[in-house]
């Protein structure tokens, strides 16, 4: 790869020049401290390798990548898988939400079914590759989880982690029971942004899957896995 002027302009700002120069004050005095990176193309350029700490002359920059943007695209894995749960009480009776807290619904008996069939897909197509699940910490993925890692033998049997970032979007603590009043009140504010009382909006759940992304890119700088499957809800699934 070859870095473009840009880069190594940006290298030169933050400090990765090893040559120092002056520049006069408005009193035409000269401040040794105003440290400026020289762009005489007839010095050569000295940068600080942080492998393996090496002084590296400009022509060799060439040959130097950026550390830590590569180190996340080498690493990526082959495939991110995105699983919707299966069903669950609340798909099938919205009004549970007024009296059972969101994050305590569980699968029905077709959504058990769904995940066991959805874990034999998954099977199929990754075959015997090394796999990471990240969950959402809610009832109804943890189980969506459980089914799918039926299908290696049961959730000890492959690595797993939960992050509450890959939550439901948040319409309240308990669904209010005018929330047909509300969404009509969405529809003319704008969806994406109007935030249901003591919950969030669209928007909200796009900031958190950014900052979501965020972690898996560092993630792939130190890469095990070769691929991720992500068990969520519908709308953090829509705006990943």
């Amino acid at each position: 790869l070859t870095l473009s002027p840009r880069a190594k302009n940006a290298m030169q700002l933050l400090g990765c020049c090893r040559r120092r120069n002056t520049k006069k004050t408005i009193d035409g005095t000269v401040n040794e401290d105003f440290v400026v990176p020289s762009h005489d193309e007839n010095r050569p350029l000295k940068c600080r390798n942080s492998v393996n700490g090496e002084l590296v002359d400009r022509e060799r920059l060439s040959t130097l990548m950026p550390t830590h943007w590569m180190a996340s695209q080498v690493g990526r894995p082959k495939r991110i898988v995105l699983i919707r749960h299966g069903e669950s009480q609340g798909n099938v009776d919205r009004t549970i939400t007024q009296r059972v807290p969101d994050h305590c619904l569980h699968l029905t008996a077709k959504g058990r079914q769904e995940a066991l069939l959805a874990g034999k897909r998954l099977k199929d197509i990754v075959g015997n590759s090394s796999i990471l699940f990240l969950m959402s910490p809610y009832t109804r993925t943890r189980e969506t989880f459980n089914g799918i890692a039926q299908a290696w033998g049961g959730p000890h049997k492959v690595p797993q982690s939960e992050d509450p970032r890959l939550r439901e979007m948040e319409y309240g603590n308990f669904d209010h029971p005018d929330m047909d009043q509300l969404h009509k009140e969405k529809n003319k504010f704008g969806a994406f942004f109007y935030r249901f009382p003591q919950g969030e909006s669209p928007a909200d759940v796009y900031d958190r899957a950014a900052a979501f992304i965020e972690t898996l890119y560092r993630m792939w700088q130190h890469p095990h896995e070769e691929n991720y499957a992500l068990i969520a809800h519908g709308m953090f699934l829509q705006v990943f």
